[in-house]
């Protein structure tokens, strides 16, 4: 509620998403809050699988399916059905490229009749999947989950009334470098000096270049460049999270009990396993606006889908035309990079995208922590948090977040689907 606070055009739409999606007369046949609790499991939000057990207990009491009780108990208690998602809960959370036919495959054609999983059905369960991990990675990103004292941003009273303004401003209506706003209030804390490869005038100087001196540039240099930043994206070094803290501990172990594998976790593309078999995916060969959408709404709910592509055209074009103490900015440039670094983190690319953009308009320490937040969510610190985007308004640090979760919503959506579709061409 704090992040949405800060842009209120999302709430209405993020919270009638969650909601259409865990309504219970769509394709599951068990109780939906289940799902969740696995997806939250898989990044270690206690916070999350905490508020979902409590949901998923209230609706079993109220549908009179008591028998599902013992779920809560962890994945061994549960229907065998239902620890047959955990292939495609990790694979999802972690490693989606490795999603094919075959993954989809194992789960409707499981040996037992009751064990088996319908193809509307997956499509169901790889929506909730794949949002519950972006809404953990962004939860845990953003530092929402710490004492609410220590996160309400201290400039909010400054942003109310700018940042409430009727309309979405989309890209087509922005112009200029920029003008300083008055009355800024950044987000300035005690580690400014640790970001000074990210200030505001930086990032408007280097797009006001990058857009005066674009070049036609041939495929093999684009492609070379995304090469580049996959193999840049391998030379970060990341903490693991402390186990010496008795909280950290029974925080883990409160997660832990719903999923196996506990030690798969996210490995960088270029360093996956199998190279031949998993190639760095066109999105020209599939992508979710061509392809996975129509996939998705033949198969599941018309309705659910188009509000699913509507909110990841409005986080991705949403803008109030400002970057920090500038306004009338077009920041297209910023927030399609932030994207595509992400999912070529997930070994996604775009063949008319210039990726060299993403080195000049994202320094290293804002690059790491977006990673870290997609990626390792767990390791999150607020700290972190706190010393990169300085120049940014707290609203803008969230937007950049959002586009990096929503990049890794619309990754595993992509690489599901692609497997539904690869199932369907087997299967003719």
């Amino acid at each position: 509620m704090v992040a949405t606070s800060l842009k209120p055009k999302l709430l209405g739409g993020s919270i009638s998403n969650c909601r259409e999606h865990l309504r219970p007369h769509f394709p599951l046949s068990e109780p939906s809050e289940w799902i969740s609790i696995r997806a939250s499991s898989r990044q270690f939000c206690s916070e999350l699988v905490t508020f979902h057990q409590d949901e998923f207990h209230t609706l079993c009491i109220r549908d009179s399916s008591e028998e599902c009780l013992p779920w809560l108990k962890g994945l061994r208690f549960a229907s065998q059905r239902m620890k047959n998602l955990n292939t495609l809960n990790i694979l999802l959370a972690h490693r989606p490229w490795m999603i094919n036919q075959d993954t989809i495959k194992s789960l409707t054609n499981a040996p037992l009749g009751r064990d088996k999983w319908s193809v509307p059905e997956l499509v169901h369960a790889i929506i909730l999947l794949s949002h519950y991990h972006a809404f953990a990675c962004f939860a845990k990103g953003c530092g929402f989950l710490q004492p609410i004292a220590e996160i309400t941003p201290k400039n909010h009273s400054n942003l109310k009334g700018r940042e409430s303004s009727p309309d979405i401003t989309t890209n087509d209506e922005l112009s200029g470098t920029g003008t300083p706003l008055e009355g800024h209030a950044p987000s300035h804390h005690n580690n400014a000096s640790h970001d000074t490869g990210l200030q505001v005038q930086s990032i408007l100087q280097k797009m006001e270049t990058l857009s005066a001196n674009r070049a036609e540039l041939e495929i093999d240099e684009l492609k070379r460049r995304f090469e580049d930043i996959k193999s840049q994206a391998t030379n970060e070094d990341f903490e693991s999270p402390s186990t010496d803290d008795d909280s950290n501990k029974m925080k883990m172990i409160h997660t832990l009990i719903y999923s196996d594998q506990d030690t798969l976790e996210y490995v960088d593309f270029i360093s996956r396993e199998n190279p031949g078999q998993y190639s760095t995916h066109r999105m020209n060969d599939f992508s979710w606006k061509i392809h996975g959408f129509p996939t998705a709404e033949s198969l599941y709910n018309e309705d659910i889908c188009r509000s699913l592509d509507d909110k990841f055209d409005i986080i991705s074009n949403l803008t109030y035309m400002t970057i920090g103490k500038y306004t009338s900015v077009d920041t297209t440039m910023f927030r399609r990079s932030v994207q595509n670094y992400i999912q070529c983190l997930y070994g996604i690319r775009q063949d008319d995208y210039d990726y060299g953009e993403v080195n000049e308009l994202l320094p290293r320490p804002l690059k790491k922590y977006i990673k870290t937040l997609c990626c390792y969510p767990d390791r999150c610190q607020l700290s972190d948090y706190q010393s990169i985007m300085t120049d940014f308004l707290d609203s803008e640090k969230v937007h950049v977040c959002l586009l990096a979760c929503e990049a890794k919503f619309e990754a595993s959506l992509i690489y599901a689907l692609r497997g539904i579709s690869q199932y369907f061409s087997g299967s003719r």
